[in-house]
This record gives structure tokens, sequence and C-alpha cells, in this order.
């Protein structure tokens, strides 16, 4: 594996990996859980450090199988010890089941010691990001997102914010505009790193590309080729068939994104009528959009419900069986 893979690599883990002991205590045991529909970084890791690939959940409903790649034993320290080298939020975690002791005493202190490490700050001193390392994270926590409003977005979240800061960091360093456009927010249960300007979104994607990127690569290469509205309403369907099924049925369609458009800019126009004291056009305009509003919800409804009719259908004719309780 050469260093620009290992910091993939440990840039991927840190977003996605987990490094336990065994259930005997015996040894260390280090694993990642994938979609099965995107399993490309799994063969990856089992090139580099071998292990198993095997199926961990079936899939039920909308939901994708889960596969897992694992290594335990020697091969798992191996691994740690490789990983350590460039990691950051699992770096003392993976140290410490690089190093797995012996002495059975020894075994059970660092085993509740490696579980109260999930729950702390990360000390960023020493670390160095790179584009390898953001590429990996970004394969297993990041999102390519084109807005109802057609305007290209990146987002990164996590837990426990020490390693969005350190990209973020990255970020001011090295793209144009002094990292204009990205911004750190502290959510109720997570903190995210968002980038909004479309020319340091592109910048970033085409880094994170000649980096290594693997997992989102298609999605990648979809957004930097919409370069129009037109183009970028067909890459955000294109886009929605990429990820996950969790936000499947509250997604916005085409026809969706351009009546949310249209309410965006009549609110607009109510705050410029009143800046300019028209009244009457207010009362009028904000009329308007409530009854835009009424009709978007509806319209939307009625969309969600026929797609979850199709994707039932399509799965009943393809031999999926009821579950019945």
């Amino acid at each position: 594996m050469s260093s620009a893979e290992l910091r993939y690599a440990a840039g991927f883990f840190d977003g996605d990996g987990c490094v336990a002991p065994t259930g005997s205590r015996s040894g260390s045991q280090v694993w990642i859980n994938q979609s099965s529909a995107h399993g490309e970084a799994l063969l990856l890791f089992h090139r580099a450090f071998g292990g198993s690939i095997r199926l961990s959940r079936q899939g039920q409903g909308s939901k994708h199988a889960i596969i897992k790649w694992r290594v335990s034993g020697s091969s798992a320290q191996n691994a740690a010890a490789a990983l350590c080298q460039e990691s950051l939020v699992k770096k003392q975690q993976l140290q410490i089941a690089a190093n797995w002791p012996s002495c059975k005493a020894e075994r059970e202190e660092l085993a509740i010691r490696m579980t109260e490490l999930k729950h702390t700050s990360h000390d960023l001193s020493g670390f160095i990001c790179s584009w390898s390392y953001v590429a990996g994270y970004f394969d297993a926590k990041g999102h390519v997102h084109i807005s109802p409003t057609l305007s290209l977005q990146l987002s990164l979240s996590q837990k426990v914010e020490g390693v969005l800061k350190a990209i973020l960091y990255f970020f001011e360093q090295e793209c144009p505009g002094n990292g204009k456009g990205v911004a750190l927010y502290k959510l109720s249960n997570c903190s995210r790193l968002q980038v909004s300007r479309n020319e340091v979104c592109k910048f970033i994607l085409q880094r994170m590309l000649a980096s290594g990127l693997q997992v989102k690569r298609l999605s990648a290469e979809l957004a930097l080729a919409a370069e129009c509205k037109e183009s970028r309403a067909s890459a955000r369907t294109a886009l929605a068939s990429l990820v996950g099924n969790q936000g499947r049925y509250l997604r916005l369609d085409l026809e969706g994104c351009h009546r949310a458009t249209h309410i965006l800019n009549m609110q607009s126009s109510i705050f410029y009528q009143s800046s300019r004291g028209r009244l009457e056009k207010v009362i009028m305009l904000q009329r308007g959009v409530e009854q835009l509003k009424k009709e978007h919800a509806l319209q939307t409804s009625q969309s969600r419900y026929q797609l979850l009719r199709h994707d039932i259908r399509s799965k009943l004719s393809n031999g999926t069986a009821i579950l019945r309780s």
C-alpha cells in the first residue's frame, strides 16, 4: 500500500471503521460495515490487510444488504499499526489494538479505555491533513448534494467535531478564497462541515478525485459535469439513485424543485416589497405564497405515495417476500 493509499484508508477508517477487543479479550479486531451497493473501499482494505468480506445483514424493504470487512488476531494488529500512523479520530484506539497486551488485567483495563476513547475529543497537534485523507473521510461520511434550488453543496458530518475542524483548517489553507463558503455548524446531535460556494465545491471534488476518491467518484463526476441549471436538474436525479434509500421518500422530484424555487422567489419579492413600504402588495404576495405552500405539500405527498407504490410493486414482481408478524 502506497503512502497516499494509507492516508486514504486512514481517512475512510476514521469515518466508518471500528476497532475493539475480541469477545474473549484475547486479541483485537478491526472491521468496517458498508452498504452492498458501495463496497469499493472494502476491497482496498482486504487487499492491503487480508481478513474477510462477508454478509452482515440481509436487505429488507428499501434497505440494502450490509457487508462487513473484518480482520482479527495478528493481522488486526498489523492493520491497526499501519492505520494509526495517519489516523486522527481513532489513532489512540488503533495504537492500543496494535500493541494488545498478553496480561489479562491489562486487557480488561484497555478494553474499558478503548470504549471511553470513542466519546472523547481529538488532539489535533501533530496531525497533518492531506487530500488523500480528506478523500477517504469524504467517501465514508461525505455527501454531494444538489439542492432543490439547484445549487451544488458538499457536507461532512461527525458527532465529535475535532476531525471537522482539522479539515476546515485544511480547506482554509488549500481552497480558493481561503475557504470562503466553508462553514462548521453545531447541530443538536452532531457537527456538520458544509461547503456552499460552487467554485469551492468543484475545486474540492477535483482534488479528491485526483487523490483516490472511490465510493463517491461517480457522484463527484456527475456534479462536476453539471454546468447549467438544466444539467444540474438531471444530475440531481442521477445523484439520488447513487445514495442510500434513507431519504428516498423525502427528496423532492424535479417538479417539486421548481415549485420550491418559485416559492423562494416569491418570498424574496415579499421582502423587497416590504422594504419599500408596499403593504398591499406584501399582503397579496403572502396570500399567494400560502396557497402555493398548500399546493406544494399536497403534490409532494402525492408524488411520494406514487413512488412508494412503484417501489413496492417492483419488489413484489422481483420475488420479494412480505414479512407477517
